[in-house]
């Protein structure tokens, strides 16, 4: 039985090659396949920003992808003349591709909705009492102009990854984070699994390799009655 406090020194653990490589390859493969199929004569063109950047929490399309599977460009990726150009090949300007990407697409929903061993997983770390997945996505670290993010995810092949994460972070909700002292770095490989606790503080830096970085991520909850949650929260 695998359990982890919620308190105390708990902030991460690394479960290496958790995902079968088959499995990597095909996530990996239908990624590629959801990149190469975004329409760039439809789409809006909705690049994903953080708070810091200027969060883009009205926009409606960011709003309608908690029940799609949306994509979302890189800011760098754009023309900064013309929003609707990208000034890098398409395959190289996807910031994300998500919400409900696992609640709507069979090889994702398979690997994480009817994946036995992760539901397993998530009963036997003891964390929620009914866990549910929330929101699902791959997130896409581009060469060289891919910014930082701050997930959970699964390692894909193509290009080494990781994350970087700050102890005791999960005990301070209101503090600069980027000021403070002690980070450190983790290194994944393909198909590790990385659980992060929900209050830390991470962060994974710009990729500065030749390859893209693709990293399937997805965000878990309580679903046992009596919890009730923000009415902005999707």
């Amino acid at each position: 039985m695998l359990r982890l406090p919620l308190t105390g020194t708990f902030r991460y653990l690394v479960l290496p090659e958790f995902f079968e490589q088959d499995a990597v390859q095909q996530m990996l493969s239908r990624a590629k396949q959801l990149i190469e199929e975004v329409d760039l004569a439809t789409h809006p063109m909705t690049a994903f920003t953080t708070a810091e950047q200027g969060c883009h929490v009205g926009d409606q399309y960011f709003l309608d992808s908690s029940s799609r599977i949306s994509a979302f460009f890189e800011p760098s990726a754009l023309d900064p003349s013309d929003p609707h150009k990208l000034i890098v090949p398409k395959e190289q300007s996807i910031n994300k591709i998500g919400h409900a990407l696992c609640q709507l697409d069979p090889v994702f929903r398979s690997q994480t909705l009817e994946n036995q061993r992760l539901q397993d997983l998530a009963r036997e770390l003891g964390v929620h009492k009914d866990p549910l997945v929330l929101q699902s996505m791959i997130i896409c670290k581009q060469p060289r102009i891919g910014g930082k993010v701050t997930q959970r995810f699964v390692k894909l092949p193509e290009g080494g990854t990781g994350f970087v994460d700050l102890p005791g972070s999960q005990k301070e909700a209101e503090t600069k984070w980027d000021e403070e002292s002690g980070w450190k770095q983790e290194c994944c490989g393909a198909g590790d699994l990385v659980l992060i606790h929900g209050g830390v503080q991470h962060q994974s830096p710009p990729n500065l390799s030749d390859k893209t970085r693709f990293i399937y991520t997805f965000h878990m909850i309580e679903g046992q009655d009596g919890y009730t949650y923000d009415e902005r929260n999707w």
